[in-house]
């Protein structure tokens, strides 16, 4: 969240530097310009594992933010990016798995997602976990739970590979 947070500031920035000393504002050519620049940036640094590029770019696409909406996208990269342990991949996983935008709605998975996220320190998922958790049965959130230790799991695996 924070390399896309800095990426949007950039990116305001140098709109807002490109007009300067104009009587309008950035152009239409100049906007897609500096978003493909930006989208490929991410591109380049998430190919090679960074997990905020992955997030950031799973975001773009989840959103269409500079690149067509692409679903499919959106999950591939927010998946790589949640399963190196990004906080806040793993609440946008666990918002879309609640919402069932991009992906089948499903409480369990969404869940279990917004537990990791909030183990991480992410602060808006302890909230958005209680929201969920009140829709669910009980063998709902055991579930939930238990697919978060195995997912925990998984992910301090691939940290150690990544080391």
């Amino acid at each position: 969240m924070k390399t896309l947070t800095t990426s949007l500031a950039a990116l305001c920035f140098l709109l807002l530097v490109s007009s300067c000393g104009k009587e309008t504002a950035a152009s239409e050519t100049e906007i897609p310009a500096v978003l493909s620049a930006l989208h490929l940036g991410m591109v380049e640094k998430a190919v090679t594992g960074d997990a905020d590029a992955q997030s950031g770019l799973g975001q773009m696409y989840y959103l269409g933010f500079g690149v067509p909406k692409d679903n499919n996208e959106a999950e591939r990269w927010l998946l790589k990016s949640a399963h190196q342990g990004n906080a806040a991949a793993q609440f946008h996983l666990g918002v879309m798995y609640d919402n069932g935008r991009c992906v089948l709605k499903d409480y369990v998975a969404a869940c279990a997602w917004l537990i990791l996220s909030g183990l991480s320190g992410y602060a808006e998922a302890h909230s958005a976990r209680d929201q969920i958790s009140a829709k669910m049965t009980p063998e709902q959130i055991a579930e939930a739970q238990e697919l978060s230790k195995e997912l925990l799991k998984q992910i301090e695996e691939n940290k150690k590979k990544a080391k």
